[in-house]
């Protein structure tokens, strides 16, 4: 979370909780591409059930249109995680800054590190 999200002040920031059919939207989609050995099931693996969680203690839980709703009917509202933002570490050095950080305290190469942002 640390190293792709921050905290927003403005209330109509939200991430998504879940995916549209279409296409890969939410936070847990991004976490899995990044650390595929972590993601699902298994002893290692962190289910979005519980990576959800994690993020509900960082951010508000939400509800909006905006988001997608995996199992409800077209228009209605999904769950997000309010008050948050995803990083831009291509145009802000904090970002930029932040994120290298984050990923090479946990062992990503610098590599790695490039393809994500």
């Amino acid at each position: 979370f640390h190293a792709c999200t921050k905290h927003s002040d403005d209330r109509e920031d939200i991430l998504p909780q879940e995916d549209a059919p279409d296409c890969k939207l939410s936070v847990y989609s991004v976490f899995t591409e990044i650390f595929p050995q972590y993601s699902g099931s298994g002893k290692e693996g962190l289910l979005r059930l519980r990576f959800n969680k994690i993020g509900y203690e960082l951010y508000e839980k939400g509800q909006s249109r905006r988001v997608p709703a995996s199992k409800a009917k077209p228009g209605n509202p999904g769950y997000g995680f309010r008050l948050a933002r995803w990083r831009n570490p291509l145009y802000h050095p904090e970002d930029i800054r932040i994120c290298e950080m984050a990923f090479t305290s946990v062992g990503i190469s610098p590599a790695k590190i490039e393809d994500i942002k």
